[in-house]
């Protein structure tokens, strides 16, 4: 493990996993800070960057709950990360939009799934995806025409 993880940084005496659980409950128990103070977003974001503790990472993408900070981590190569980021999508157009973006890119079945189940709670979802779907044939009809 890295020297920059957050299981290491927040290890006391000689038992790093008790230490590492303590820290991430008491993460959980401030889960909406992120959304209230952009400081605790930021700090979350950065640990989340270099985080390798895939445990670790899922707790601080909860933490990050209806924060645009929350959307990096969409594209995240471990799919249990990726499904915790979209619950942690905010119901916001950025959100909507990147939500939609992961969906066409292509995921996982599990991601997909959730995806779907996430894009339901948000208005006028069928419109900015038919809306979507229309720019980006916009744009394969621009590369043909250029052919």
């Amino acid at each position: 493990m890295s020297r920059n993880n957050l299981s290491n940084r927040t290890r006391t005496g000689n038992d790093p996993w008790t230490a590492n659980h303590d820290f991430l409950n008491g993460l959980l128990g401030f889960s909406t800070s992120a959304a209230s103070y952009h400081e605790v977003e930021e700090t979350l974001k950065a640990c989340g960057e270099k985080e390798e503790d895939l445990i670790a990472l899922r707790s601080i993408v909860y933490g990050l709950g209806n924060t645009e900070a929350a959307l990096d981590f969409l594209l995240h190569s471990d799919n249990r990360v990726a499904r915790e980021a979209v619950l942690a999508t905010p119901e916001t157009k950025s959100g909507q939009f990147a939500l939609l973006s992961r969906f066409f890119s292509g995921v996982d079945e599990r991601v997909e799934e959730l995806i779907l189940r996430r894009l339901r709670t948000f208005e006028d979802v069928s419109e900015k995806a038919v809306q979507m779907l229309l720019e980006s044939v916009d744009e394969e009809w621009k590369v043909l025409e250029f052919r």
